[in-house]
């Protein structure tokens, strides 16, 4: 995969890792924590089980996109949706009913698994999920992008450095504590680390996307 700068998206398309980019931008605008592997890219720790709902930063974390959108030049974006999740169609017309009111040229399919539809796609792709990234011949880190223009600064936990003790929370400067007690509720590992109520171990984390639609909001 080769990663593509923004000052190199002018006049070209760009394909949305729907779910993935989307909901980290909410995760940021809405305070959580956002974490920063070490491929580079942000990922948040919210998922969806087989339904979306919009919450109060969705209309907000499209704008705060829609900007990026603006401000690279892309000629258009093409947003990727799960059809199997629900409220999808609801989320699709509420993306293209934004784009026309501000004038993005964007289009929002819905497709059983896009994870597939982007690994196997020639057009840059905007996406943290590692098994998308792995298949993927060009990306843009669209997410990243623009929780790093958020003001007040986003919550990021830095996981880039391996090396150190702990990872650190990059907008207050302090460490995210290993805790001995906590198993990682993916692996089963002895020893993880809590973000938002989820319990990870580094691994697991850095092996993990926001890839696909889990997360259920009331």
């Amino acid at each position: 995969m080769r990663r593509v700068d923004a000052d190199r998206l002018a006049g070209i398309k760009l394909w949305i890792d729907g779910y993935n980019v989307l909901l980290t931008t909410e995760v940021a605008l809405g305070g959580g924590i956002v974490l920063g592997a070490v491929d580079g890219t942000y990922r948040d720790i919210a998922s969806v089980h087989g339904t979306y709902r919009t919450v109060d930063e969705t209309l907000p974390a499209l704008e705060r996109l829609g900007r990026e959108f603006r401000r690279v030049g892309s000629s258009g974006w093409t947003w990727w949706l799960d059809r199997p999740v629900s409220n999808s169609g609801r989320l699709k017309t509420i993306i293209e009913e934004l784009a026309q009111r501000e004038g993005w040229n964007w289009n929002v399919e819905l497709v059983n698994n896009p994870d597939k539809t982007l690994r196997d796609a020639a057009e840059v792709i905007a996406t943290a999920d590692s098994h998308v990234l792995d298949g993927t011949a060009r990306w843009y880190n669209l997410a990243r992008a623009v929780v790093e223009q958020l003001e007040p600064p986003a919550r990021v936990v830095d996981l880039a450095a391996a090396d150190a003790p702990a990872p650190r929370c990059v907008s207050s400067n302090t460490e995210v504590k290993l805790n001995p007690n906590l198993r990682c509720e993916s692996c089963g590992a002895a020893g993880a680390y809590e973000w938002d109520g989820a319990a990870l171990c580094l691994q697991c984390y850095t092996e993990r996307g926001s890839c696909c639609a889990e997360r259920e909001e009331g």
